[in-house]
């Protein structure tokens, strides 16, 4: 089969409550490196950057389920293909960085 020219630019979008449009970029490569998904406003303007790492810790698949107004839901299938759920919260650079100038 002859590889493709070109490759679709998003693999799957989801919409938050506060109606944020989250797109899965795509990658043919998804087993082997992080999934990448970008945050767009109303208006199209590029919020941030969500990285899901690779699965660890014996779990075979990491994958979103739905975004929340400040958390996202994982799903994750361990070694023996049970499903395990997992509220995450979402945290902004800003945040982020706030944070870890409280810890010092």
């Amino acid at each position: 089969m002859p590889h493709p020219l070109v490759w679709p630019a998003y693999s799957e979008l989801l919409v938050d409550p506060v109606g944020r449009l989250w797109m899965r970029a795509y990658d043919a490569s998804v087993a082997v490196r992080p999934a990448m998904w970008f945050a767009f406003d109303s208006t199209g303007q590029l919020l941030g950057k969500l990285v899901v790492p690779l699965a660890t810790d014996g779990r075979r698949s990491v994958s979103i389920i739905a975004f929340a107004q400040n958390d996202v839901l994982l799903r994750t299938l361990d070694a023996d293909d049970a499903l395990h759920l997992q509220v995450v919260p979402l945290l902004s650079a800003l945040s982020a960085g706030k944070r870890n100038d409280e810890r010092r």
